[in-house]
């Protein structure tokens, strides 16, 4: 099963003609309950009430992708930096 990184990775730099040193920062967690600050790359993740955002996890296993790293990195389409909000993080159960 592909995951998040790896279908950015792979078909959207592909299929966009980005260049090849673009890199996707993510991580895999269990954490059950963990924070997040709106900085560049890499992620880290911080205990519950020390970070801007708090999220739960109980599900177990996430993958966090930080798009909107990525999305700046590759400049192009250029629709995709011109008048749009970017989301900061993608989390996708594994």
């Amino acid at each position: 099963m592909n995951n998040m990184k790896s279908l950015l990775e792979n078909d959207f730099i592909a299929t966009y003609s980005i260049r090849s040193e673009v890199r996707v920062d993510s991580l895999q967690t269990s954490e059950i309950e963990f924070d997040l600050d709106d900085i560049p790359s890499p992620i880290q993740l911080k205990a519950l009430g020390e970070g801007k955002v708090s999220f739960c996890n109980e599900k177990g296993k996430i993958e966090v992708v930080h798009y909107e790293d990525f999305i700046n990195q590759c400049k192009k389409p250029r629709s995709f930096l011109i008048g749009r909000k970017k989301c900061d993080y993608l989390f996708i159960r594994t």
